[in-house]
């Protein structure tokens, strides 16, 4: 009997359900379809009954119980995660227990408007030319194409970085060279040195970093790291219309350190991106650098954004929790 393969049931996903609204609410979605399934089982007609409400089938778990079902997510993402796909309205909740002191959630999944947005996005995603996978990561992932390039240029010296010889080949910084937000008077020098820091440079940090770690998959654990910053990079793009400024490998490490914090030792692309997306609504940062981003209270206040907690919101508009 192997210890690491299962001998129960494994989880089953779809990979188009996965690949149309993310690997985290395809398993989630499918987890309580399951659910719902088994109580039209039961054999105990009362019991059985006790699922079936207004015209559709629920089931009803505790946060402890959806911990038990999925320990390798932590609280956050769990609550994320079913948050999303009731905003997106594939899943419904309520609240039907017999105890007025009971607040435990019921869930039931919309299987109309999830076969229908199946149907639509997969038309989409045929008809494109490129990949419309809500997951980058798999992106990086080394293909069978054999290389037949070969670098023929030397290795350039410090000193040699320093000197630009032209816009073409417009150099990297030297890599012994510490230039972070702080720095006011760097620029980019073109869009060409920006695009080569962000393929050559950037993630050659983000390797060195992951190889000082504890990850046992190193190699999974750079392309989602260099998948997160590459992410971060593009959406401060589009809010600020300008290219993100340099970062060494000790200003990606601190952010790193800050995002794994509050994770709670874990890493998700897709919580990730979520925060992302509600910190360049917030209109009253200083600034939309990735070290402000990166920070336990600004991320907790996205987080108290996405799932609408009044109490915490409440809390930072008092001044209990500050930005800086």
């Amino acid at each position: 009997m192997s210890k690491v393969l299962f001998s129960e049931y494994p989880l089953v996903v779809d990979r188009e359900l996965a690949g149309v609204i993310g690997l985290n609410e395809a398993i989630v979605i499918q987890q309580i379809w399951h659910w719902m399934e088994s109580a039209k089982k039961i054999k105990d007609e009362e019991k059985r009954n006790d699922h079936f409400i207004d015209g559709r089938w629920w089931t009803w778990h505790t946060i402890e119980e959806w911990r038990a079902e999925f320990p390798f997510w932590c609280e956050k993402t769990i609550r994320r995660t079913i948050s999303k796909l009731q905003k997106d309205g594939l899943i419904v909740t309520g609240c039907f227990n017999k105890a007025g002191f009971d607040h435990t959630k019921w869930y039931s999944v919309d299987i109309e408007r999830l076969e229908k947005r199946m149907d639509t996005d997969l038309v989409k995603m045929t008809r494109s030319k490129r990949s419309k996978c809500p997951n980058p990561i798999g992106q990086f992932d080394q293909t069978n194409t054999k290389d037949t390039t070969k670098n023929t240029k030397p290795k350039k010296t410090d000193k040699e970085y320093k000197e630009r010889t032209s816009e073409e080949d417009a150099p990297l910084l030297s890599p012994h060279d510490e230039i972070g937000i702080d720095n006011k008077e760097w620029e980019w020098q073109s869009e060409y040195q920006y695009k080569t820091y962000m393929e050559k440079r950037m993630p050659e940090f983000v390797w060195s970093i992951v190889h000082d770690s504890d990850f046992i998959d190193k190699k999974h654990a750079h392309r989602i790291l260099v998948a997160v910053t590459t992410e971060y990079f593009k959406q401060y793009s589009r809010k600020t219309g300008k290219l993100h400024p340099w970062y060494s490998e000790k200003h990606l490490r601190e952010c790193f350190d800050e995002l794994f914090e509050y994770g709670g030792g874990r890493l998700n692309f897709f919580d990730v991106s979520e925060l992302m997306k509600e910190f360049f609504k917030h209109d009253g940062a200083r600034d939309y650098h990735f070290k402000v981003f990166a920070t336990q209270n600004m991320l907790r206040y996205c987080e108290a954004l996405i799932d609408q907690d009044t109490e915490t919101l409440m809390a930072f508009n008092d001044g209990e929790y500050a930005f800086a």
